[in-house]
C-alpha cells in the first residue's frame, strides 16, 4: 500500500490485484488484475501518474495512470 506524494491517491496490491483509490473522496478509481504473475509491493514513482510493483515472477511491472498502455503491452492484465 502506498500514497502518492501529494496524498491524493492510494495504491493497494494484494495477490493478483492492483487497486487505485481517490484517497480524498474514498472512491475506487481503477482495478487491474495480473493472474499470471501476481502483484505485490506497490509504490508510486516520483509522479502521481505511475506506480511500480513487484511480481511473484520477474520482471517488475510499471503502470501508468492512463492504463491503456498497460493493457496493450501486457496481455495478461485484465481490466
Amino acid at each position: 500500500m502506498d500514497f502518492s506524494e501529494d496524498g491524493t491517491l492510494l495504491a493497494c496490491a494484494d495477490d493478483n490485484t492492483l487497486v487505485i483509490y481517490d484517497a480524498l473522496n474514498a472512491k475506487k478509481m481503477k482495478t487491474l488484475f495480473n493472474k499470471v504473475n501476481g502483484i505485490s509491493n506497490v509504490r508510486f514513482t516520483h509522479s502521481n501518474d505511475a506506480v511500480i510493483c513487484s511480481c511473484k515472477n520477474p520482471p517488475c511491472k510499471y503502470y501508468s495512470r492512463d492504463f491503456e498502455n498497460v493493457r496493450n503491452n501486457w496481455p495478461d492484465f485484465i481490466d
